[in-house]
């Protein structure tokens, strides 16, 4: 493969050949097995190993591969539209727009009611998507009948809805049984039968006698079954509490003995003290108790219980005034933080009067200390807006600041000779600095169109 033929130093011009050769190389798209010598970025090189058109990267560091060598390129337009209403056979669509156009459509019918095939009615929990081939669209519906479904899946069948004629293997009721294999069969009879005479047995021989006891004895019959006891006419030993004193009693119990035992309380004794009465008695409901007549002991003679709230806040007010309260008795250490505040005063009842330190209304004022003192005054503020504050030692007023003076009664004018800050003379104005002047790294003084800044 010929490569392109460069000068490095100027004044020495290629040859004509050289000329062509660089011309047709390039006109080739340096055509060549391997790739050339010296790339630059976007070039084309037609890999003739490959049969492929590679083009060099931005970043001149690797080959894009293009297409066939022998295949037609055709640059196609792009076209960004959303909608696709052209509908263009000639145009490319960028990513945005199809991505677009297919939102659109999913955004359209993205649930199963949207789709053009499915017919949805009345959906409910549990409904299923059954196609119906008469109208060629799915439909909802519910699984009815024998069997239902619920909406986390779990089908039920009904009780008794499977029997003998749902099964697969028909047979013979009474005679054949369905086997594992799911086949109806009739069982073989294994059953023998043997013969045992009168003293054919052990010693102790099972006779006919005894055949004919057993007969007589009721099936499944209980001696311990209380229902068969007390059909009998008989108790129980569980039914009586004091059955091992019942055994033991010599004596018969006769009915006037039951009568008279009937009427004697539970826990019955006949050697109660006066305390035991006592407490027996204070346990009834509405008893008179020790605590109650202490109670009624403590009640005033012709006490009543009808008072009002407000009878009983009137005899406190009465009983309780400054005659009941002896002198300094009340102080901070009885009361309460924040017990007295404006709520317990009334209007005006503190006054200048009640106060430690006495002054004149209007100029003093009440000190830290406890004492009055005159504060000086600021003079005032109306008409002076933009003035500052002065004094000459004895009296404060108000002064006007002059930012216009050009005039000075110093003999110098002094100012830094460092610019540390960006600093910009206003329009129409120039500028005066003393000599020399240094402005740091990074700062800058701007002069306007028209104006002059002069360093003397």
């Amino acid at each position: 493969m010929v490569a392109v033929t460069t000068r490095a130093g100027k004044g020495t011009p290629i040859t004509a050949t050289e000329h062509d050769n660089n011309l047709s190389y390039i006109l080739s798209f340096h055509k060549g097995a391997t790739e050339p010598s010296t790339t630059y970025s976007c070039m084309l090189w037609a890999d003739t190993t490959a049969s492929v058109i590679k083009q060099r990267n931005v970043a001149d560091d690797a080959w894009v591969t293009l297409g066939a060598v022998d295949s037609v390129f055709a640059f196609v337009p792009i076209k960004d539209e959303d909608s696709m209403a052209s509908a263009s056979a000639s145009h490319l669509s960028t990513q945005s727009s199809i991505k677009a156009y297919v939102d659109a459509q999913i955004g359209g019918e993205n649930t199963l009611a949207e789709d053009d095939d499915v017919n949805i009615t009345t959906p409910g929990d549990a409904a299923l998507l059954l196609y119906d081939t008469g109208t060629s669209t799915w439909r909802d519906a519910a699984l009815s009948g024998d069997a239902t479904i619920s909406d986390t899946g779990v089908i039920t069948i009904e009780a008794g809805a499977i029997d003998i004629a749902h099964l697969s293997a028909t047979g013979t009721p009474g005679t054949d049984f369905l086997r594992g294999d799911n086949t109806w069969a009739t069982p073989t009879d294994t059953n023998t039968t043997y013969s045992v005479q009168d003293g054919e047995l052990s010693e102790i021989n099972f006779t006919s006698a005894d055949h004919t006891k057993l007969n007589a004895i009721e099936a499944g019959a209980d001696v311990t079954d209380a229902t068969n006891v007390t059909a009998a006419g008989a108790l129980m030993d569980s039914e009586l509490a004091g059955i091992a004193a019942i055994k033991a009693t010599t004596g018969t119990f006769l009915t006037a003995d039951q009568t008279k035992l009937d009427g004697i309380e539970t826990s019955a004794t006949a050697d109660q003290t006066g305390a035991e009465i006592k407490t027996a008695y204070e346990a009834e409901a509405n008893a008179y108790t020790d605590t109650k007549n202490t109670k009624l002991a403590g009640i005033e003679t012709s006490a009543t219980a009808d008072q009002t709230a407000g009878e009983i806040l009137t005899l406190i007010e009465d009983g309780i005034d400054s005659v009941h309260y002896v002198d300094a008795s009340i102080d901070n250490v009885h009361l309460a933080d924040d017990a007295v505040d404006s709520d317990e005063l009334a209007s005006g009842a503190v006054d200048i009067a009640h106060l430690s330190a006495t002054g004149t209304p209007g100029t003093n004022f009440l000190r830290g200390d406890n004492t009055w003192a005159a504060v000086d005054a600021l003079p005032s503020q109306s008409g002076n807006a933009g003035k500052y504050l002065t004094t000459n030692a004895t009296t404060a007023s108000w002064a006007t600041l002059d930012t216009d003076a050009n005039t000075t009664t110093k003999g110098l004018y002094e100012h830094e000779h460092t610019i540390d800050a960006n600093y910009s003379i206003a329009s129409g104005s120039n500028a005066l600095s003393a000599g020399p002047i240094t402005i740091d790294t990074g700062n800058s003084v701007t002069v306007p169109t028209g104006s002059t800044w002069v360093i003397v």
